[in-house]
């Protein structure tokens, strides 16, 4: 009997640092999976961007921006929005450019306009949603292209990671259930009298 009171002891101890480490896993897995697809997501936005710059059509109509734009949000999904230097906008994808206000104080254009391109994960004052931010300078017109993705998109991808993720951290307890007990009873063999006998 009490061999087998301290094989349960044991088994408790064990299941119980064992939980605890499987969740703080499940938590570190579900941030670090966000980062990375954050991260490659900005990346790929950012090349957008510059895809989207090499083609811009500079020396067209003020109309064919707005066709171009449409176009582009049409083969790739991604939102696109033309700006001059000093912030205005004067075409976009998604909505009519009247009534848009000045784009320069933005975050993702007041970058580009000093560095050439920039990216940021920002809440859109226009749409009122979290949004990935990439905008490139376009040196032979002196315009601006910024690429816009919803954040929810980032974390769709996420849900489906940690469905199948989540498949392991079911099991996994019930797996080291096993081994908690087989480690326990390894444990208090060893320990009893007769074992260290022979």
């Amino acid at each position: 009997m009490t061999r087998f009171s301290r094989i349960w002891k044991l088994y408790i101890i064990y299941t119980a640092v064992l939980v605890v480490v499987m969740t703080l896993a499940g938590f570190c897995l579900d941030a670090q999976v966000t980062r990375r697809l954050q991260a490659h997501l900005e990346d790929d936005a950012l090349m957008e961007a510059r895809l989207a710059a090499t083609y811009l059509p500079v020396e067209g109509r003020a109309g064919d921006l707005e066709v171009f734009c449409r176009r582009y949000r049409e083969a790739t999904g991604w939102r696109v929005t033309i700006l001059r230097s000093n912030g205005t906008v004067i075409a976009d994808s998604d909505r009519s450019t009247l009534g848009l206000d000045n784009h320069g104080d933005r975050i993702e254009i007041a970058r580009a306009l000093r560095e050439g391109h920039a990216t940021a994960v920002r809440m859109s004052t226009t749409l009122a949603t979290e949004m990935i931010y990439a905008a490139v300078r376009d040196p032979r017109s002196d315009l601006l292209v910024r690429i816009a993705m919803p954040v929810q998109r980032v974390k769709a991808v996420k849900n489906e990671v940690m469905k199948i993720a989540s498949i392991f951290l079911y099991f996994a307890p019930l797996v080291c259930a096993v081994i908690s007990f087989a480690v326990a009873r390894v444990l208090v063999g060893r320990g009893r009298p007769e074992q260290r006998l022979k």
